[in-house]
């Protein structure tokens, strides 16, 4: 068997009622050394009906940490896996999420601050005034009940305080008989984005999924 050390997480986070993500207005941030997940189950699959555990129980991950992806390879507990070829991973993941940046828009720099407004079951963060950095903090965002990905490959389900996220991998990932490791590489540049546009008149922001590279070694 091969020993498989992969762990993806997509956090699907369009769809919010209050905010208006995409929109040409906003402007994207970076996270300071905090964006923090908690996962209590990863899955894969060959055909979208039988799951194979990696993983499982509640543990945080701070993905803007340099240790995020030997982290995310210490939690998985199932290194032996059938060979084949899988097509579906599905993550269970609380809807709270914490982050702390900050981002620029014209010139001027906009900080996460510890407040939020009530979205839909969940909440967004509302960023700091202009160029004020008094109360930069964490933000604890919980994803909204009506979350939902524009990504075909992506299906989103609320389950209580988690978001069950099943994706179609764009290519297959295949398990076959030998060693090897699949490295995994966070970047949570442009991980914040701001809503500069919304009511009440504030600067909204919120979490977006983070960029990921893979290496196997």
């Amino acid at each position: 068997m091969k020993k498989l050390f992969i762990i993806i997480i997509f956090l699907g986070m369009a769809g919010f009622v209050y905010a208006n993500p995409g929109d040409s207005n906003n402007f994207y941030g970076n996270a300071d050394g905090t964006y923090i997940v908690t996962i209590s189950k990863i899955e894969i699959s060959q055909d979208n009906s039988t799951w194979i555990t990696l993983g499982e129980g509640a543990q945080q991950f701070n993905i803007a940490s340099l240790t995020a992806g030997t982290d995310f390879s210490n939690y998985v507990s199932n290194t032996s896996i059938t060979a084949g070829a899988y097509k579906y991973v599905r993550v269970t993941v609380s809807r709270a999420i914490q982050i702390k940046g900050s981002g620029t828009n014209s010139g001027h720099v906009y900080y996460t601050t510890a407040a939020t407004v009530s979205v839909d079951g969940g909440s967004l963060g509302v960023a700091s005034a202009a160029d004020d950095n008094t109360n930069y903090a964490i933000a604890t965002i919980v994803i909204p009940s009506s979350a939902s990905s524009p990504d075909p490959n992506e299906a989103l389900e609320v389950s209580g305080d988690n978001l069950i996220v099943t994706r179609t991998l764009d290519e297959l990932f295949t398990v076959t008989s030998g060693g090897g490791s699949l490295q995994i590489t966070f970047t949570t540049q442009t991980s914040i984005e701001f809503d500069p546009d919304d009511s009440p008149g504030n600067v909204i922001f919120w979490p977006i999924p983070p960029s990921m590279s893979f290496d196997f070694v």
